[in-house]
């Protein structure tokens, strides 16, 4: 509430200012809503009457600019006198004024990742375009490995990524216990096995047992011929990786020995990611 002045001192003078002091709970603005009349009637009289007057005057022409001011900050919506930082200046200064409006950022769009594309396109080499033959056959310490090559003879370029399927059949083309272990490891690799995409040109040489071809894939074997029972497998069914037709092939290498595979504990077989040739 305003406290205003005393008019008791001015002779012959009506001053009748007024504040509404709102309850509590009431809205702001009302509260700041003051009505105010001052209409002084000045009859005639001595010097130091009009003096006084004068005096007085001064005094609430001070008050009503003081009013004035508090009407202001009343006022709802009024915006603030004060310097208020942009945006702009806050973000460059690193800080903002205590008690500054958030202000709305304009949102920057994500960049959608980088996906690299393949360098080559893989177009899987059908079974029918193929063609298979155990190449070479080698033993160590109770242990067997055999190696099947595999040549495109189509005069279309096509693929190989990954493990082959294998059963092993009898000479009559039945099929025996067969237990396939895709792996990356072997008694006869230094270093774990990668898979890798091989390709397939049109038009490489025939299939040779003498030396690695370029062009031709590798499906790497490996079993043991100790642990019984044994399986003894005079063919090969394989399946190339990602495919569903096989191809039956003769499980002895090109020089006939030995003539059948020996594939014990069960018939278990270890069989390697498809490689390409290695010199």
């Amino acid at each position: 509430m305003i406290s205003w002045p005393a008019a008791n001192g001015i002779k012959g003078s009506s001053a009748r200012p007024s504040a509404i002091v709102a309850p509590s709970g009431t809205n702001r603005s009302m509260a700041c809503a003051i009505d105010m009349t001052f209409r002084p009637t000045l009859s005639e009289g001595n010097p130091g009457d009009r003096l006084r007057v004068g005096t007085r005057m001064r005094r609430f022409g001070l008050m009503a600019v003081g009013v004035a001011v508090v009407l202001g900050a009343c006022t709802p919506g009024s915006p603030a006198t004060g310097h208020q930082p942009t945006p702009s200046s806050a973000v460059a200064n690193g800080t903002a004024s205590p008690g500054a409006s958030p202000s709305v950022v304009p949102a920057v769009a994500a960049s959608p990742l980088s996906i690299p594309s393949p360098t080559l396109p893989f177009v899987r080499c059908d079974t029918s375009v193929l063609e298979m033959a155990v190449i070479e056959e080698g033993a160590a310490a109770g242990n067997v490995s055999a190696t099947i090559e595999v040549r495109n003879k189509s005069n279309r370029d096509c693929d190989l990524y990954g493990y082959a399927g294998l059963q092993l059949l009898d000479a009559a083309g039945h099929a025996l216990p067969t237990h396939v272990v895709w792996t990356t490891n072997s008694f006869f690799l230094n270093t774990p096995a990668t898979e890798s995409m091989v390709g397939l040109p049109a038009g490489t040489p025939p299939i040779t047992p003498d030396h690695p071809i370029a062009g031709h894939a590798y499906i790497p074997l490996s079993w043991d011929d100790v642990q019984m029972p044994c399986s003894e497998a005079a063919q090969l069914q394989v399946t190339p990786p990602d495919a569903s037709t096989s191809l039956v092939i003769v499980a002895a290498p090109p020089t006939g020995q030995p003539a059948a595979m020996d594939v014990c504990s069960g018939g278990t077989i270890d069989v390697n990611p498809t490689r390409a040739a290695s010199y």
